[in-house]
Order: structure tokens, then C-alpha cells, then sequence
């Protein structure tokens, strides 16, 4: 996750930016172990993209949207955002 969190930094442009860690809450899943290799055969997926691509094609529609993005940050339910204002 912290190398998708750079990404997403790199791509919008604020290499600058660092993470903030937070204690863990309820519910939170300490260690992420995903493969997708069965997806190929059992869903008839094939990647289309890199990730970093991905992240660029969606921080570019989300800059082409109307809204500010303090007004896309008020719409979201703090629960799993520490929004900074």
C-alpha cells in the first residue's frame, strides 16, 4: 500500500507528500496477501493497464469533474478518511 500511496503522490504531481500512520482500528486488516493469477482463467481477465497508468487515467478524470476537491472531501464519510481541513 505505501508504494501505491507514492505513486499516487508522484502522479498528482507532490512527490512531497508523506504518509500519516495511524493506529490500527476494528476491523482492520493487518497483512494483505493477494494474487490474482486465478482471475486470468476463472474471469477471463486480462490486465489492460499498469497500475500507474490506472492511477493517472483516474486522478485525470477526477481533476476534469466540477466539484473542488475540498467539496469531493466534504461528500466522503470521515469513517475511513482522516481529512485534514
Amino acid at each position: 500500500m505505501l508504494e501505491v500511496a507514492r505513486m499516487v503522490c508522484e502522479v498528482a504531481g507532490r512527490p512531497d507528500l508523506q504518509s500519516d500512520f495511524r493506529p490500527p482500528r476494528p476491523g482492520d486488516v493487518m497483512r494483505h496477501c493477494a494474487d490474482a493469477t486465478l482471475a486470468r482463467p476463472t474471469l477471463d481477465f486480462e490486465l489492460r493497464m499498469d497500475v500507474k497508468t490506472g492511477i493517472a487515467k483516474t486522478l485525470k478524470h477526477i481533476r476534469r469533474q466540477a466539484a473542488k476537491p475540498a467539496e469531493l472531501l466534504a461528500q466522503m464519510e470521515e469513517e475511513n478518511w482522516a481529512v485534514r481541513r
